[in-house]
């Protein structure tokens, strides 16, 4: 009898073993919160998520999503992105045969990406000097988006650029591109006078536009063999991504802006080059955002004067982006709009080469063929 027991126990034994082996295979559930930093590949998981950080507490889709778009969104350091269907219209241009897209993530986000702690504005007070402005003592602290992505600091009160990328759709730069009643023109039918454009000044930093720039260079210099590279060594600012734009504090708002003599010293750039000996070092370049033609005024500009880099083996090239503005009321003075700043490639130059979307700019004035081919000589 003392047999069949002992096989008995060890039967039970046995059973015990392969339910505990189960068990830790298939562990109950629990509200862990589950986070993914990439959008999964494995589409049939029911797992992907379009943001680059996600929790459990959003809803897996009940099928698996569509193929991506055109356009993929991929930073180099940190991974591909799915951009959103609305992004397929942000920019109509030539596809590049190439694979690789690398830029900024597509815009506009959703305001609860930011952190509540950008809900209003996160400063800190810099320096005791009781006589300086001050924005002059202010600068954002450093901060992340839900979705991952670290940002900052920012200085604000700098006359330059700073050598930072920023999120395109801050909520502090919103209320400069929310005016519906501003209508996108051709900067070069604006009047010219003594070789300055006659038009007001603004600061218009819309991310879809800019998003859009950066689709359409990227995918030219792609076809060319250029990717982007560090601006400056142990620095993370790449090229084609935008510098944080010289701003100040706007009195009685939760807001920032660029102040008048900011906005002149950009403009004072371009405006003055408007001459045979400069002409051809801006380009026009002609997008198609949302149905709309809009036209960018391209200006490459000296990053020791314009910039807070003060290194001298800097070889990518800074350049600010523009564009033309007219009210919907007729007889108001055209707006000259500085949309923001970055660095691209020396050789750039050589992919605009033949390129549709790209001439020099203000070749009316000039009386020279209307071509690349003599730009930069």
């Amino acid at each position: 009898m003392c047999v069949p027991l002992l096989l008995l126990c060890s039967w039970l034994l046995l059973f015990q073993k392969i339910g505990f082996a189960r068990a830790l295979d298939n562990p109950p559930s629990k509200d862990f919160r589950e986070y993914q930093l990439f959008p999964s590949n494995d589409h049939s998981s029911g797992s992907y998520h379009p943001w680059s950080l996600i929790t459990s507490d959003f809803a897996a889709p009940a099928a698996a999503p569509s193929p991506p778009p055109p356009y993929t969104v991929q930073h180099p350091e940190i991974g591909a992105r799915q951009a959103s269907t609305e992004s397929t219209d942000v920019a109509r241009n030539e596809i590049a045969s190439s694979s690789t897209s690398v830029l900024a993530t597509t815009y506009p986000h959703p305001e609860s990406r930011f952190p509540k702690s950008l809900q209003r504005l996160p400063w800190s007070r810099q320096g005791r000097s009781s006589s300086e402005k001050p924005s002059h003592l202010i600068k954002i602290m450093k901060f992340s988006t839900l979705d991952g992505e670290r940002y900052g600091p920012f200085h604000v009160g700098s006359q330059v650029f700073e050598a930072r990328k920023y999120p395109l759709d801050i909520p502090f730069f919103q209320h400069l591109y929310s005016d519906v009643n501003l209508i996108p023109a051709n900067f070069e039918e604006f009047p010219v006078k003594g070789r300055r454009i006659q038009a007001s000044r603004i600061f218009h930093p819309e991310p879809e536009i800019l998003s859009a720039i950066q689709i359409t260079l990227q995918n030219r210099l792609n076809a060319w063999g250029f990717t982007p590279k560090r601006v400056v060594q142990h620095s993370d600012l790449m090229e084609l991504e935008y510098l944080w734009p010289p701003v100040d504090t706007i009195s009685g708002e939760n807001n920032l802006g660029m102040s008048r003599n900011r906005r002149g010293r950009l403009h004072s750039s371009y405006l003055g080059q408007i001459m045979p000996s400069h002409q051809q070092r801006m380009m026009h370049l002609r997008l198609k955002v949302g149905g709309q033609d809009r036209h960018i005024l391209m200006t490459p500009l000296d990053y020791k004067d314009y910039t807070d880099l003060r290194a001298n083996a800097i070889r990518s090239k800074l350049w600010l982006f523009s564009e033309g503005f007219i009210k919907a009321k007729p007889g108001e003075t055209p707006m000259l709009a500085v949309l923001g700043g970055t660095f691209l490639p020396a050789e750039a130059i050589v992919a605009f080469r033949g390129f549709d979307q790209i001439s020099p700019a203000f070749m009316r004035l000039s009386g020279l063929p209307n071509a690349l081919t003599h730009a930069h000589r």
